[in-house]
């Protein structure tokens, strides 16, 4: 089981906190829970209605989780519903553009018989038809998932029962400004939590975890009581990463809790929190109404635990697009793209060609369905060396700078310079031997015997 517990808390005295411990969530594990099906939402909601004399809110975590909620809704959407790359054809895009090269190369290597493709290009679009049909099964199965989505914010539980929770009172702005002063010093040392947020945010909101742990320290003390924290966020400042105590709280954490008000705290993520639910009142139902399918909720929040934390980690290989007809982000996986790669143009420089790559693909944004194009390109001088590259797109704004070299294998393309075997010159040489200048000269000479 993924449990965050001090090393001297032996079973027992762990059990015996979960009798009586407040039980306090935060910003992303509430978040969290939008990521799930109806049905495990639902579950869930059951489950912390049972519970929730014992759960109490900070205000901090109240007021970003009403902030975020609509975009914590619609995130399965950008994260789940991008169609697949089959609904953009690129196999028959591919094969056609084959069938053309095939139909002009009638004098050399590569060719294909006249009658096997007339054949093939009778089974492509045989081919694309059943394309077709699968593209609007999935296109509607997505569609009613997409519909289902946005009704969540006309009728959440989950909403509901997060304003029926204890709720703290709000931080005096005077005491907001003390806490803003001590994160800077916190912040600079790397004492945690909340020094991750430096980095991404401003004003008050980067001290808004800092505020949230500061608001569990009050309550404690105030409460004399020990903490159940259900904790969703995976950064260092948070939570070991390394060692044998990785994924652990970060040992200061406890250390400072322990001192400021003298009491215990356990950490859970979300499906380490309804495992242990399960272990304590599983048998108890008339105690906690669990559902059957309860493994599946803690199968499914452990999954998507995981899964952010592996886009934390891995978010210079997204593309983020704000789409101009709507105006929603969205994100791609570049591993999703296919992009088959073409020499569009050659540069006579100084240390010899420049060569001009490009490659195209789309996509379809989960709100409004449009499509965008993506245009790819990668620069090749000298021969052989990756330069820069760009990226362009017709109907979104590119919201960070995409690492092209990183984006697909485009070095693979890239030949190193040989001598062209008519001319003599040191150049880029095709499958024949020829640079540019001579290919395009045999192609003429070649076609003027037709």
């Amino acid at each position: 089981m993924d449990i965050y517990q001090p090393p001297h808390f032996t079973q027992e005295e762990e059990d015996a906190l979960w009798q009586k411990a407040t039980i306090v969530f935060d910003t992303s594990a509430l978040c969290s829970l939008y990521d799930l099906t109806d049905h495990y939402r639902l579950t869930m909601v059951s489950i912390l209605s049972s519970l929730k004399d014992r759960i109490w809110i900070p205000y901090q975590v109240k007021e970003e989780y009403l902030r975020n909620r609509k975009k914590a809704i619609t995130n399965p959407l950008v994260e789940k519903y991008r169609l697949p790359e089959v609904t953009n054809s690129h196999f028959v895009k591919a094969v056609r553009e084959c069938i053309k090269q095939w139909e002009t190369n009638k004098y050399y290597h590569p060719y294909i018989d006249s009658d096997q493709l007339k054949d093939l290009k009778d089974e492509v679009e045989e081919a694309n038809k059943h394309i077709r049909v699968i593209k609007d099964l999935i296109r509607n199965q997505y569609g009613s998932r997409i519909a289902e989505i946005n009704k969540i914010a006309e009728n959440d539980s989950l909403l509901e029962l997060v304003n029926s929770l204890k709720t703290g009172s709000p931080y005096s702005y005077k005491t907001i400004l003390e806490i803003m002063r001590e994160g800077d010093f916190r912040y600079r040392n790397q004492i945690p939590p909340g020094y991750e947020d430096a980095k991404g945010k401003e004003g008050i909101r980067k001290y808004g975890d800092l505020i949230i742990w500061k608001s569990l320290l009050d309550y404690a003390k105030e409460s004399s009581c020990d903490i159940i924290f259900v904790c969703n966020d995976n950064k260092k400042d948070w939570i070991q990463q390394t060692g044998v105590d990785k994924g652990k709280p970060q040992p200061e954490l406890l250390v400072e809790f322990l001192e400021e008000t003298g009491r215990k705290i356990l950490f859970y993520k979300p499906s380490s929190f309804i495992e242990k639910l399960k272990a304590l009142y599983g048998k108890k139902p008339d105690e906690l109404p669990l559902f059957d399918e309860l493994d599946n909720v803690v199968y499914a929040l452990g999954r998507l635990a995981h899964e952010r934390q592996l886009i934390q980690s891995h978010s210079g290989d997204r593309i983020y697009l704000r789409w101009q007809s709507c105006g929603h982000e969205f994100s791609i996986w570049t591993d999703d793209l296919y992009l088959d790669w073409e020499s569009s143009s050659y540069d006579d420089r100084e240390m010899g060609e420049e060569i001009e790559w490009c490659s195209e693909s789309s996509v379809d944004c989960p709100y409004c369905v449009n499509e965008i194009n993506l245009s790819f390109y990668a620069y090749e001088y000298p021969v052989g060396v990756f330069n820069e590259g760009h990226v362009e797109s017709g109907g979104a704004d590119l919201l960070n700078d995409p690492d092209i070299e990183k984006i697909s294998p485009i070095s693979d393309n890239f030949s190193s310079s040989d001598v062209c075997c008519k001319c003599g010159e040191e150049a880029r040489v095709d499958d024949m031997g020829l640079c540019e200048g001579c290919r395009l000269e045999y192609e003429e000479y070649i076609n003027s015997k037709d």
